[in-house]
């Protein structure tokens, strides 16, 4: 498949940013709007924050080391599958949050495709019916789609017309935006507490029993 002479340059920044910022902010709104709070994060489980943070940390060093001369490509499949396998730890520990396991498995179809192509693959025609614009800047993660490429499908291959920025995402991207929506809901959300003498009827009706 050739590629038209500007979209080496558009592809670059078609990324699944969007999607997951438009997700997590609507799932904060959402958990505020049923009287969930911001501190609620700080009942999270040490582990659990811990493994969840150096999941955003592997992320965010895999984009940043991409453009100190390692390989963009390697170097963030790397990244991307730590990450996933930070997330998995996550999820399988006390206290855990719903959500993990979705982004998990979303990392993991990135890291798949891009490991199997050096990059990740975007579609030219997916790019089009989008609508994403021209870059400037040029991100070295992606490259264009052509008939070479190696599980084409689960590339950058669904249009997301965003009103704002219109972006090209992958089902693993999809997958991650709505775990990470799933995550902020149901850590931000607020938790019923149970009275302190709520005990359950059948529990108290036996203690009375015995009590006869």
């Amino acid at each position: 498949m050739s590629t038209s002479p500007g979209f080496e340059r558009n592809v670059r920044h078609t990324s699944a940013v969007s999607i997951g910022i438009v997700t997590t902010v609507v799932a904060l709104r959402l958990a505020l709007l049923v009287g969930g709070r911001i501190r609620a994060v700080e009942s999270l489980p040490f582990r659990v924050a811990t493994l969840l943070g150096a999941a955003l940390a592997c992320q965010v060093a895999g984009v940043l080391l991409g453009y100190v001369g390692l390989p963009a490509g390697s170097t963030y499949t790397l990244a991307t599958l730590a990450s996933a396998v930070l997330l998995v730890l996550a999820s399988r520990s006390n206290g855990a949050l719903a959500g993990t396991d979705l982004v998990a498995a979303g990392l993991a179809l990135n890291a798949l495709v891009m490991g199997a192509n050096g990059n990740m693959p975007v579609s030219e025609h997916a790019a089009a019916r989008a609508g994403a614009p021209a870059a400037v800047a040029t991100d070295p993660r992606h490259e264009p789609a052509t008939s070479a490429t190696r599980l084409r499908w689960l590339g950058e291959v669904i249009p997301v017309p965003l009103p704002l920025r219109p972006e090209v995402d992958s089902a693993g991207d999809l997958l991650v935006a709505a775990g990470l929506g799933v995550l902020v809901f149901g850590t931000f959300r607020p938790t019923r507490r149970r009275e302190p003498n709520s005990a359950p009827t059948e529990v108290r009706t036996r203690e009375l029993s015995h009590s006869d």
